[in-house]
């Protein structure tokens, strides 16, 4: 395959993964800084405000720009290595993000530090435990992006020792 082809192919499938976690990350804070409610939860969820489509409209038009960046940037990258570090470290991070925009509004972490009294507390507690359980490997994901992406970065060319 040629090189400028192979470019821009492993360009664009870092930058389609990296608009795809910015674009599920970047809804829920839209429409929390918008201060709009959860849709689920609305009654008549067919009949929804013109507010809920013009957030996905605006959120999907942000992760299509975030992703044409990512692979224009990561295309500009000659040596393949640190194409592929620069791709791995970028993803890691948006699925960082991605997670911590889970995780954190949603108060998993304040049910495990808080001090329950009875059995409705404990319940809730291991919920809260189960629940970091199952985010375990996500997070073993990412920080294996980082981790790689860092290495890849760090480690010079055959040809310039």
């Amino acid at each position: 395959m040629n090189s400028a082809a192979w470019r821009w192919l492993t360009s664009g499938v870092f930058g389609l993964l990296v608009g795809l976690g910015c674009g599920s990350a970047l809804y829920p804070v839209l429409s929390w800084l918008l201060g709009l409610p959860d849709p689920s939860g609305l009654p008549g969820a067919e009949e929804q405000d013109v507010r809920f489509t013009l957030l996905a409209i605006a959120a999907l038009a942000v992760q299509v720009a975030v992703a044409v960046v990512a692979t224009v940037l990561l295309a500009r990258v000659a040596d393949a290595r640190r194409r592929l570090g620069w791709g791995c470290l970028t993803l890691g991070s948006t699925m960082l993000l991605n997670g911590a925009v889970i995780l954190l509004p949603s108060g998993v972490l304040g049910h495990l530090t808080a001090a329950h009294s009875g059995q409705d507390g404990n319940d809730a507690a291991v919920a809260a435990l189960f629940v970091l359980m199952l985010s375990l490997p996500f997070a073993v994901l990412c920080v294996g992006l980082l981790a790689g992406g860092a290495l890849l970065l760090r480690r010079r060319a055959a040809s310039s020792r």
